[in-house]
């Protein structure tokens, strides 16, 4: 159910995927300063390995999402959209992989769809599309 909600918010359309670069960016951007910051301290060396870790399966989720949708989209305009969705996964991974292959641009490739991917994934809170809100921290009062 959350796969499917991500691929549906990946496959809107290309301002879509724009924002979600931007939001990949930003989030590449805030990861490196805290790691760089965290560097500084001891006890907070592991936190890069940590977020990182996190980025990495963000990016993970983020390009299966994106696989699964541009298979999907080309299964539906090639007429063969009734089938199984391991063939709109294994049809968008290998354009994909295809796309990360080009020589010369291979890793500029591979780095633009990791945080477009990672920014779908993020933006959409993997998936669950509520709204990121700080509401639960917010202090109740009391009569």
């Amino acid at each position: 159910e959350r796969m499917r909600r991500l691929t549906d918010s990946v496959v809107v359309g290309g301002t879509a995927l724009l924002r979600f670069l931007a939001i990949g960016v930003l989030l590449a951007l805030g990861l490196g300063a805290v790691a760089v910051l965290s560097a500084f301290y001891v006890h907070t060396a592991i936190l890069s390995f940590a977020l990182a870790g996190i980025l990495s399966l963000a990016a993970l989720v983020g390009w299966m999402a994106l696989a699964l949708g541009l298979g999907r989209g080309l299964l539906r305009r090639a007429d063969w959209a009734g089938g199984s969705p391991l063939v709109a996964l294994w049809v968008g991974t290998t354009l994909l992989y295809a796309a990360a292959r080009l020589p010369y641009l291979s890793v500029a490739v591979m780095v633009l769809l990791a945080i477009t991917a990672t920014g779908a994934a993020l933006s959409t809170r993997f998936g669950g599309r509520r709204t990121w809100t700080l509401d639960p921290l917010r202090e109740v009062s009391e009569p």
